[in-house]
């Protein structure tokens, strides 16, 4: 849930933002349902975006998408994956091409350096967290790279909303009781 209310947010703030960097034609965007069409039969196409949001934003984004699953348990190859289903359905195909025709780079790049370097925040997360969320002997220092790294993963998490929302850590042990014909059964899980 998080992960589409970070993305409607971005879709705004991109909005919001003059049309010389998103290249967004704001007068297009208003008639939504032919346009949205239009600009998906038209794809993919080579966009003219500029080099930091092809290169740093696309794939910064692909890392979050990963570490939805990533943090979550899942394997590097399932976040991967997962990935490449939000960043080419969910935002190319979805909430963009609202306003512009998916393109070729946004398809391969945001999902492919983004799930690499999902990865590398992923490591670097663990060890921060490790640390009791210090980096180089400073809490704060911490904590911002935590946030900078997975934001989604930070509010959920470290600012303990998913406890709040009564989101279950699956590094946790969890144990039950059965009813069965003849007693009960113990059921105990470790997730790590």
């Amino acid at each position: 849930m998080l992960t589409i209310t970070g993305s409607l947010a971005g879709a705004g703030i991109l909005f919001l933002m003059p049309e010389s960097v998103t290249k967004w034609d704001k007068e297009d965007i208003k008639n939504l349902g032919t346009n949205y069409l239009r600009k998906v039969k038209s794809g993919p196409v080579v966009d003219k975006d500029e080099w930091w949001l092809n290169w740093i934003t696309h794939p910064y984004w692909g890392a979050v998408y990963y570490l939805q699953t990533r943090r979550a348990g899942f394997n590097w190859g399932f976040s991967t994956f997962y990935s490449f289903l939000c960043s080419t359905f969910f935002w190319e195909y979805g909430i963009e091409a609202f306003a512009e025709t998916p393109s070729w780079q946004d398809l391969v790049v945001t999902p492919a350096l983004g799930s690499l370097f999902g990865e590398l925040f992923y490591l670097g997360i663990n060890y921060i967290q490790n640390n009791n969320s210090e980096l180089f002997g400073s809490k704060f220092l911490g904590g911002l790279m935590l946030f900078l790294m997975d934001p989604i993963g930070f509010v959920i998490q470290d600012l303990k909303l998913g406890k709040a929302m009564g989101i279950k850590n699956t590094q946790d042990f969890q144990s039950f009781y059965l009813p069965k014909k003849d007693g009960i059964t113990f059921v105990a899980t470790y997730r790590w």
